[in-house]
């Protein structure tokens, strides 16, 4: 995937409302959209919450493609205007530790 697509997408994620009504979240999945909403201030609605968790996926398949976190973090930060550091972090760590941990280092 190229960095303009994962650049949109996370951007999607995070900054748009998208009109579409949440699923049922797995375990993994609500893990991931608890540490976005409590460890990162991210704002998780019904809404975009559909758009989060594609991002974190999408997050997944760059890592297992050998990129690393803190790539990710860059690439998230330099994708979403008011994100901080911190959050761009906290998506990346999130995605991996909650969505696909066997990419942890």
């Amino acid at each position: 995937m190229t960095l303009s697509k994962y650049a949109a997408a996370a951007a999607i994620a995070t900054m748009t409302a998208i009109a579409a009504p949440a699923g049922v979240a797995h375990a993994g999945e609500a893990g991931y959209l608890a540490r976005l909403a409590v460890d990162y201030d991210y704002v998780v609605t019904p809404e975009n919450e559909p758009a989060a968790l594609r991002a974190g996926y999408i997050l997944c398949d760059e890592l297992r493609q050998g990129r690393t976190r803190e790539q990710m973090a860059a690439s998230v930060y330099a994708a979403i205007p008011n994100a901080t550091r911190e959050q761009a972090f906290g998506m990346a760590y999130a995605a991996q530790r909650e969505l696909c941990p066997e990419t942890a280092e």
